[in-house]
């Protein structure tokens, strides 16, 4: 584990997954507003990005 964080250099490089990063409540919207996997990959990511709370996930889910 020492090697491989060292190979990858900074902190940064080495986080969860976009799921990993949001709250519950963030998964359950995405599970819940999208039946597409490729879709919620699309959105989780950016929520945690711009740090949308739940209810502008929401609002950005439905107004695509």
């Amino acid at each position: 584990m020492r090697e491989f964080a060292e190979a990858w250099g900074d902190e940064d490089s080495i986080v969860q997954s976009a799921t990993g990063q949001l709250s519950w409540t963030h998964n359950v919207a995405l599970l819940n507003k999208i039946s597409d996997r490729e879709l919620r990959q699309w959105y989780a990511p950016r929520a945690v990005q711009h740090g949308w709370s739940v209810a502008v996930l929401e609002h950005q889910i439905r107004t695509r």
